[in-house]
């Protein structure tokens, strides 16, 4: 209420539909004596209102000039609580269908068979509460109809007055289909109020078929046999293609496999498989096709499995008369038996190892790798993933400053066919100067041969035949289970000695003692670690021993 001159007094005067409240704060009807301001009008619109168009007229005069006066108009829609309105492609906003005719929109695709049709279908909440919806449609036989890939009967969201949402009504026309028009009477019900309701048609009209079709299936053949059988699950995303006079005509299969060709009927034609990486075919990779007449399908497949992976590539350097030690991951895809090998250089020599506890170093759990390891099986742990260890020796006299690589390839057969797929990488090493890291080990025992009872010393001597010292240096030797380590075997807390030179010192093997040895009873292994204490160096042409004795049980 705006003062536009003079007094600054008003009153003010609105009508009430009957039966019905329209108050300024507490006042029912009129006002009198008001200033200007901003007022709220409220209306408590009755429970049992009729649905329909109303209005609150409000007039304000002067106080001391009523023949000054100006009026608006307030405009309530009365709606019931629940209303759906259903659109499809566009049509019949506004309009609400009878649940089973259809008739609150309509729309109408024209197709070949084989293909799918899409509607879109847009929910309107036209009432004045939230609420979700149950939309449902008829089957017709031999079709699919999904709503955003869910079938029938399917719950919306719950949209808020006035909102909406679009979905995709799919309808999958089958190859077989004959010509004509093919209703799906699509229903939506409140799920609050059922007498909420509305209904829109989606009518497909099949053309007569002028031209005929290749099915072209690509799947993981399983079980070796290059036949398609029920549950060998189809392979998307590969490309295919068929031959054609005017050029090939290329397609991706889609997420079952399968991609269709609608061609010219009565031209023989090849059909063509492009593999993907990784992948290996079980049958032939191009399938002539017979020419057919309109309508007809041509149904072709294509055997594929999933090859093994071989990883990494590693660059490594290594002391010439050591080793390099290059760890991989084999991969199974599918199943069969793997060999695996490695190309050396000439006087090489090369040994390949099961990485048993994966942690890439060879220790002293890992075993020579076996045939039996290498039987790849994608379903059985341990065949699925196997962690190698390519251990190559290098000869003493490869110069320093040498870069070999080494080819590291895995052969599969796959079981049950003779097809043979073969991964590879190439490790590359750089040969140090051969005194880098030489140790060169002995073992020695004192008797031939021991009874139960019997206590055995054994030797341990370790040497450096190279040109320069030798650091750092770790001696792990595996105690069988056979036997017990003999403590105090040399004095009280002397079990183990260590001779260097004409110095002989007596160590503990108890891990919690602070000298250079250890005994570590959860892996059976005895550990000496001859700088633990303080630095020490084997010069060139030394050699030193480790002595201990065990008892047998």
């Amino acid at each position: 209420l705006e003062n536009e001159s003079g007094t600054d007094l008003f009153d003010l005067f609105w009508t009430a539909p009957a039966g019905w409240e329209v108050l300024i704060g507490d006042s029912t009807s009129s006002m009198r004596g008001v200033t200007s301001g901003t007022y709220m009008l409220e209306v408590r619109v009755p429970a049992t209102a009729a649905e329909g168009t109303l209005g609150v007229i409000l007039d304000g005069q002067k106080v001391d000039k009523p023949y000054l006066v100006d009026s608006v108009n307030g405009i309530i829609v009365i709606t019931r609580s629940y209303i759906v309105d259903a659109v499809i492609d566009g049509d019949g906003d506004g309009l609400y269908g009878t649940p089973g005719l259809g008739d609150g929109g309509f729309s109408v695709r024209s197709t070949q068979p084989g293909v799918r049709v899409t509607f879109p279908l847009e929910l309107q909440n036209e009432g004045s509460e939230p609420e979700s919806y149950t939309v449902s449609w008829n089957a017709v036989a031999g079709w699919t109809a999904t709503l955003d890939g869910n079938p029938s009967p399917y719950t919306t969201v719950v949209l808020p007055a006035g909102g909406r949402v679009t979905y995709s009504f799919d309808v999958d026309v089958p190859l077989t289909v004959l010509p004509g028009d093919y209703d799906y009477i699509i229903d939506a019900v409140s799920t609050v109020d059922p007498t909420n309701t509305e209904s829109v048609t989606a009518r497909v009209t099949a053309e007569p078929v002028l031209a005929a079709f290749i099915a072209v299936t690509v799947f993981d053949d399983t079980d070796h046999d290059s036949s398609y059988d029920p549950g060998e699950p189809g392979l998307g995303g590969v490309t295919v293609r068929v031959t054609d006079p005017g050029g090939a005509i290329t397609g991706i299969t889609g997420a079952s496999g399968t991609y269709i060709f609608e061609v010219d009927a009565g031209i023989l034609r090849d059909a063509i498989e492009i593999n993907p990486a990784g992948m290996y075919s079980l049958s032939p990779d191009i399938i002539p096709v017979p020419a057919g007449e309109a309508g007809d399908t041509a149904w072709v497949y294509f055997a594929d499995v999933t090859g093994p992976t071989l990883v990494p590539n590693n660059i490594l350097s290594a002391p010439a008369g050591g080793f390099a030690d290059f760890a991989h991951t084999i991969t199974a895809g599918t199943t069969g038996q793997a060999v695996i090998s490695a190309v050396v250089p000439a006087g090489w020599v090369e040994i390949f190892y099961r990485d048993n506890n994966g942690d890439g170093l060879l220790d002293p759990g890992d075993t020579p790798i076996t045939a039996a390891e290498l039987d790849l099986d994608p379903a059985v742990p341990g065949l699925d993933v196997v962690p190698i260890i390519l251990r190559v020796f290098i000869p003493p006299t490869v110069p320093a400053g040498t870069i070999e690589t080494i080819t590291v390839t895995l052969d599969q057969t796959f079981s049950g066919t003779a097809v043979i797929a073969t991964v590879s990488v190439l490790d590359q090493v750089q040969v140090l100067a051969s005194a880098s890291g030489r140790i060169q080990l002995v073992k020695e025992v004192d008797l031939a041969a021991a009874q139960p009872g019997d206590v055995i010393t054994y030797t341990i001597i370790f040497s450096n035949p190279g040109v320069e010292s030798v650091q750092e240096i770790e001696l792990i030797d595996n105690i069988p289970i056979e036997v017990d380590i003999v403590a105090d075997a040399f004095g009280p807390g002397q079990d183990v000695a260590w001779v260097n030179g004409a110095v002989t010192i007596y160590l503990t093997a108890d891990p919690a003692d602070a000298d250079e040895a250890m005994y570590i009873a959860a892996t059976r292994t005895l550990h000496v670690l001859l700088s633990r204490q303080a630095p020490f160096e084997l010069a060139p042409g030394e050699e030193g021993r480790i002595v201990y004795m065990v008892r047998i049980q």
